[in-house]
């Protein structure tokens, strides 16, 4: 079981062809927020974050990564292990998901992780324990996202929209 769990993991985060940000040339915003939202309500859910707004979390990942300047202050708490938090962020690096610009000083910023590389570079080569729970949560909602991505799509859209006529 698990060969093949990890045959599966490979291939969602290797390829990544089936999941992806953009649409054309333009920048598939709903989408990407819809896999935030989705990620941050599962791990309020498995209590790896305290409770706190899954469309806020996504907003600070609009775009290609974490925003640098945003206005919004992150209220979630990460409950477990930093080091978990640091390594989910840099899978979804790693699967292209968002990039690394100035990470560990925005990871720092928002999730209030002190010394983020020196906690990172204490597990690497290895994993951090416990890292197979959070690339399970990673490749479920990438297979969650790739099975019904215009749901999603769709779900997205209509809150952004509303959401703008409510400014």
């Amino acid at each position: 079981m698990t060969v093949v769990w990890d045959v599966e993991k490979f291939y969602y985060f290797s390829g990544m062809e089936n999941l992806k940000f953009s649409k054309g040339d333009r920048y598939d915003i709903p989408l990407q927020l819809s896999f935030f939202a989705t990620i941050s309500g599962t791990l309020q859910q498995q209590g790896y974050f305290s409770k706190h707004d899954s469309l806020g979390f996504s907003i600070l990942f609009t775009g290609r990564g974490l925003k640098e300047k945003t206005d919004y202050q992150f209220e979630g708490e990460w409950l477990r292990e930093e080091n978990l938090l640091i390594y989910l962020i840099d899978q979804l690096v790693e699967v292209n998901i968002i990039t690394k610009h100035k990470l560990n000083s925005l990871i720092e910023k928002f999730f209030k992780i002190k010394n983020v590389a020196a906690q990172r570079y204490s597990y690497e080569p290895r994993k951090p324990k416990n890292y197979k729970e959070i690339d399970s949560i990673i490749v479920d909602t990438i297979n969650e996202l790739d099975n019904h991505e215009d749901k999603h799509r769709e779900l997205m859209s209509m809150i952004l929209e509303k959401a703008k006529g409510n400014k």
